[in-house]
């Protein structure tokens, strides 16, 4: 994801990322330790994954904050996986890797 810091990872616009900065800049784990919290800087990003793909990144951020990253960790586990293999679901297409089955949106 944009917080690893491993060169060799093939996405590399997160070196531009602005988010990302912001986040390294205050020495913050997400942005939900911010309290700035929801800001203008994260505007664009959460309303494009809300129109394109039905995620709420703000929501989630919001959930990891309430829950503690294992809890969340594992309710991300139980939304993303398939009910007909038990693979995971791609949250973007909301297609299964393991046998192709589309999930409705959340």
């Amino acid at each position: 994801g944009c917080s690893s810091e491993d060169k060799n990872q093939m996405r590399i616009s997160k070196w531009k990322c602005k988010i990302r900065a912001c986040v390294s800049e205050k020495h913050l784990h997400h942005c939900g330790e911010c309290p700035e919290f929801p800001c203008r800087l994260r505007s664009s990003l959460d309303s494009r994954y809300l129109k394109t793909y039905s995620i709420d990144l703000a929501q989630n951020i919001r959930l990891l904050c309430a829950l503690g990253p294992d809890e969340w960790l594992e309710e991300q586990k139980k939304d993303h996986t398939c009910r007909v293999c038990g693979d995971l679901i791609n949250p973007y297409s909301r297609e299964c890797y393991g046998c192709g089955e589309k999930s409705p949106p959340d």
